[in-house]
Parts: C-alpha cells; sequence; structure tokens
C-alpha cells in the first residue's frame, strides 16, 4: 500500500516540479490532462484508504493521520482527501528546504553557532528530546522568520475587509506575504540581522509571524514539520561540523 501512495506521489511531484503553467489551452493542454490523470490517481487510492478506515471501528492503538482527520467527524471525504495531500506532498520538502536555510543560517552566524553547539553539548538530551531545547528552538523559529519555505499563503475573504481608505469586498482571494511581514522593523527589531533570541525573550502575533499561515486554515502539518525540523537539526549538528 505504502509504495502504491508513494509511486503516485512520484509521479505527481515530476509534473508538479517541472513548475509547468497548466493552462487549458496552447502547448501546455497535454501537461494539464495528465496533471489532472496523476491528481485522480491518488485520489482513487486514497479514498480506497477513507472507505477502508470508515468500515472499521476506531481501535486505541489507531495514532495515524487519518484516524485523527476521521475521529472528529465534521471532514467529508473530499476534504480529508485534500488534508491527507497537502500533508504527503507539502510535508516532506518543505521541511527539508526549511532545514537546509537553518543549516546555512548557522554558517553565516558563528555568535548562534556556538551558543546553540553549547546547548547540544551540554543538554545530555537523547536526540528524540531534543525538541525540548529552548535556544535550538528559537534557531528554527528565527529560520523561519527569515526565510520562510513559502513565502506567501493565499486566503479568500469571508467578510469585506477595510484597508486604509479602501474596501474589499468578501469572496475575493488576498495574499499575504509572510516574507515581507517578518522583516517588518516593527514587531523584529534588526529584522535583516539572525537574532535566534528574539524568540525567547518574547511571543509575537499570528499577523506578526506566521510561517505555517494562520486562521482555520493554518498547515496541518505544522508541529511535525517543527518537531523534525529540531530533531533532525540537533542530530546534525551533534554529528557533523558544518562550514
Amino acid at each position: 500500500a505504502d509504495a502504491e501512495i508513494g509511486g503516485l506521489v512520484d509521479a505527481l511531484m515530476r509534473l508538479v516540479g517541472t513548475n509547468a503553467t497548466f493552462d487549458d489551452g496552447g502547448t501546455s493542454a497535454m501537461g494539464l490532462e495528465r496533471f489532472r490523470a496523476a491528481r485522480a490517481a491518488l485520489d482513487t487510492a486514497l479514498q480506497r484508504r477513507i472507505d477502508a478506515r470508515r468500515r472499521r471501528a476506531i481501535a486505541p492503538g489507531d495514532d495515524d493521520l487519518l484516524t485523527a482527520l476521521l475521529a472528529g467527524g465534521d471532514l467529508d471525504d473530499a476534504a480529508v482527501r485534500d488534508q491527507l495531500v497537502t500533508m504527503i506532498l507539502a510535508g516532506h520538502e518543505t521541511t527539508a528546504s526549511a532545514i537546509t536555510w537553518t543549516l546555512l543560517a548557522l554558517i553565516d552566524n558563528p555568535p548562534a553557532r556556538t551558543r546553540l553547539l553549547a546547548e547540544l553539548d551540554g543538554s545530555g538530551a537523547a536526540d528524540e528530546r531534543l525538541a525540548e531545547l529552548p535556544f535550538l528552538q528559537a534557531v528554527c523559529l528565527e529560520s523561519l522568520r527569515v526565510r520562510p519555505v513559502v513565502p506567501v499563503v493565499s486566503r479568500e475573504l469571508q467578510a469585506p475587509l477595510r484597508l486604509r481608505a479602501g474596501e474589499i469586498p468578501a469572496g475575493i482571494y488576498v495574499t499575504p506575504c509572510e516574507y515581507l511581514a517578518q522583516r517588518r522593523p516593527e514587531p523584529f527589531e534588526r529584522p535583516d540581522a539572525f537574532l535566534p533570541e528574539r524568540f525567547l525573550q518574547r511571543r509575537f502575533s499570528p499577523y506578526e509571524y506566521f510561517p505555517f499561515g494562520g486562521g482555520v486554515r493554518r498547515c496541518l502539518g505544522m508541529g511535525l514539520g517543527m518537531l523534525e525540523m529540531q530533531i533532525v537539526v540537533g542530530m546534525l549538528l551533534r554529528r557533523f561540523e558544518f562550514e
């Protein structure tokens, strides 16, 4: 089953990774049809798993994502499939990119790297408990501030939005830019500097800092992504020297 999903995801990502425009007309029409076919095949495979899970009772040991999505009972099959696709397609490459940017930031900022290495050396924490280290968490949060993996997020307005002297009607899509918002000097002193300690000194509102998007459609994988990011960065720094 896992091999089937993996193969379908690989086929879909090969199309998405081409950065094709997928317009309805012109030379990209064939690419659009291939994309639709690949997405339909993945949807069908996921639907089979949703149907199978709905047919049986949830057992005490069922702690996977599909079980969590179905347990609430407020999502229809299409919504469950969309959440699964989001986790499958967006939950791996994004974390890998975030880890890479974090390592590069530490290479360019020796004081932060030295402090983090001291925390890792002195904590004695097992690898699976690295996410509990405060400065390591602050480093990852600051990395996502400076280099958010997804620089913009779109939301459909559910009510009119007053913006300065004008008003944007409901139903319009607006696109906040994390990259710009998280470099504003008002909430972030010296916004172009890599200063993890700012996250030890205060908490920022979701209107100032939102690398995982915001609102009810905030990234489903935020907790998993942060956990993975902190553990992998910590393990890499414990085992290798980067320069």
